[in-house]
């Protein structure tokens, strides 16, 4: 917010709620003076950038954070040097903040979705199958002919095994199938032959990464789940390798 603009009408955009962060060289212009009153009246806390200790607005300021003394450069008359070192702290504190709250890749993405970078930013969660019905979900403990249906149904190749608890307990795959076609699988359970061992991502997991993934495991699916303090993991979704080649985030 502009110093001279703050006094008419501006000032309403400032809550409680906020911060107010004012740079100023002197500390000493005129329109601070308002904006010094407004948020003592208001009880809002007062961050000044400012080159005076002893100043109206360090003293006025819950904190004051100082910047070196320095000659403009130039004709030393238009703010150059000041506005840089004003840039340099604003950056810093920017992302000493972020660092702070823990505020990474997948928490900016939220926040910017479109352009070139949006699309860099693109997660598991974006592009998993993850709707209840289409998800190829099966107790450990069903019998293989129920299993094939389920797989023949959902045209994944692949199912998501659960134990009693809901908790993912392993994967099956037409390749398993077809490796004991030999054999009587009319009595086989799907944790008879299911791999036990699966390999998963988190819903934060970059598809660049996923894709990695994929490619040094040879495989062509990945489950997409969250732990628990136990490391017993809840199923949120399935991610497919043809599904990440055919869409443009690679």
């Amino acid at each position: 917010i502009d110093g001279n603009d703050f006094s008419h009408g501006d000032s309403g955009g400032v809550t409680k709620k906020d911060v107010m962060m004012v740079y100023s060289s002197s500390g000493e212009t005129n329109e601070l003076k308002k904006v010094i009153t407004y948020c003592s009246r208001m009880g809002i806390k007062l961050i000044s950038i400012c080159q005076k200790k002893n100043s109206t607005l360090s003293k006025a300021s819950d904190v004051s954070v100082l910047i070196p003394i320095s000659k403009e450069a130039g004709l030393s008359l238009l703010p150059t040097t000041s506005t840089t070192s004003f840039l340099a702290i604003s950056d810093a504190l920017a992302v000493a903040l972020m660092n702070k709250k823990k505020f990474g890749l997948y928490e900016f993405k939220q926040r910017h979705q479109s352009g070139s970078i949006g699309k860099f930013l693109t997660y598991a969660e974006d592009l998993m199958i993850k709707e209840k019905n289409k998800l190829p979900l099966i107790n450990e403990n069903k019998k293989m002919p129920e299993a094939i249906k389920i797989m023949t149904k959902c045209k994944l190749g692949t199912l998501i095994a659960l134990n009693s608890k809901q908790h993912l307990s392993g994967v099956l795959s037409d390749g398993d199938v077809r490796k004991h076609s030999k054999e009587n699988l009319k009595n086989m359970r799907v944790k008879d032959l299911m791999n036990k061992n699966p390999v998963t991502v988190e819903k934060n997991t970059l598809v660049a990464k996923c894709l990695e993934i994929l490619q040094t495991k040879k495989i062509t699916k990945l489950i997409v789940g969250s732990k628990s303090k136990k490391n017993k993991i809840k199923v949120l979704g399935i991610l497919s390798i043809h599904h990440i080649l055919s869409t443009d985030t690679i």
